[in-house]
């Protein structure tokens, strides 16, 4: 619950990124994605495959074959998304890097009906605190998940910019910040009220 700064930058797909496994699927009930792999490394591979309505297994089995096919046969392309790449700074110094996130990075409440209070910093510059249940820094990818929700803008995916969106915040202005890809940008839990940490809606870091 102690109080945490954290630094969101670009972070550009290393020269491993076309060696990556497609990580989202089409099917004929919608699009969802299905992208264990990719957590955790610096690239997010993308390729659409028409799959049949079928059982969550069987899906996942016809996908896995369909995948084989692709990459042994080089009938496949792969499409560089912009991911964020988070730094935790503690309160003593100690700084500590997460996993690339391909949609976004959220700092928001826990369980209790309470907002919390942060400061949002962009390249050393106040933008002043938010008080909310959250902040949202979203990729261009990620501007039509979370972000979109709450509010935010869609994006193309051509620009490369840093999306940061408050969750229902409780004051006047409440609306998404959309920036440049190269300045950093930091948020720090100000008030007593703790928050939580979660990259692409993984597991929470309770700060």
């Amino acid at each position: 619950s102690s109080k945490a700064e954290f630094e969101f930058h670009r972070a550009a797909p290393s020269a491993g990124y076309k060696k990556g496994l497609p990580a989202s699927a089409r099917t004929d009930v919608g699009t969802g994605d299905i992208a264990p792999e990719a957590h955790g490394r610096d690239f997010f591979p993308y390729r659409p495959v028409h799959l049949r309505a079928e059982p969550p297994m069987a899906t996942l089995a016809r996908l896995t074959n369909v995948v084989q096919r692709a990459l042994a046969s080089g009938r496949y392309t792969t499409e560089p998304r912009q991911a964020l790449k988070a730094v935790v700074l503690e309160a003593g110094g100690q700084a500590t890097p997460l996993e690339l996130a391909l949609n976004d990075v959220v700092v928001h409440k826990g369980g209790v009906a309470r907002v919390i209070r942060l400061e949002v910093e962009v390249q050393g510059e106040s933008v002043g605190p938010y008080s909310a249940d959250g902040i949202i820094v979203a990729t261009p990818t990620g501007s039509t998940a979370y972000s979109l929700s709450a509010g935010g803008p869609i994006v193309s995916l051509s620009v490369p910019c840093i999306v940061v969106t408050p969750i229902a915040a409780h004051m006047v202005f409440d609306r998404s910040l959309v920036l440049a890809s190269g300045p950093r940008v930091r948020l720090e839990v100000i008030g007593e009220e703790p928050g939580l940490l979660s990259v692409d809606g993984r597991a929470s870091l309770e700060l």
